[in-house]
């Protein structure tokens, strides 16, 4: 999770009104926000406040997908790049000088 806070925070620094959308089923479905959010301080419970860092769960996995076609996203951070794969047809892979193990990180084309 550090190597993953690592590429987020330049990342946010860079495209401070991105909107990200972050992939990984934890247990009880708020394991990512509680350590994100741990890390990440005031300003990523602000980001989540105002929209733009949003946890993918089961309960909203449908309005998220809508949202991901619409190119609501401008990246999308997975844990389980399998699982999301068939929900990515509109992304491209996204290279990233710190390479989160285990994480796939997407542009989101537009």
């Amino acid at each position: 999770m550090v190597m993953y806070n690592q590429f987020l925070k330049p990342y946010m620094a860079g495209h401070p009104n991105s909107r990200i959308l972050y992939h990984e089923f934890g247990p009880f479905e708020e394991w990512s926000y509680v350590v994100v959010r741990w890390l990440g301080g005031k300003r990523v419970q602000t980001m989540k406040d105002e929209g733009k860092l949003v946890f993918l769960t089961k309960d909203n996995r449908a309005s998220m997908d809508r949202l991901l076609k619409q190119g609501y996203f401008d990246i999308v951070v997975s844990a389980f790049p399998d699982q999301l794969e068939h929900m990515l047809s509109d992304t491209k892979a996204m290279k990233a000088e710190i390479s989160p193990p285990g994480y796939k990180v997407y542009y989101v084309k537009r």
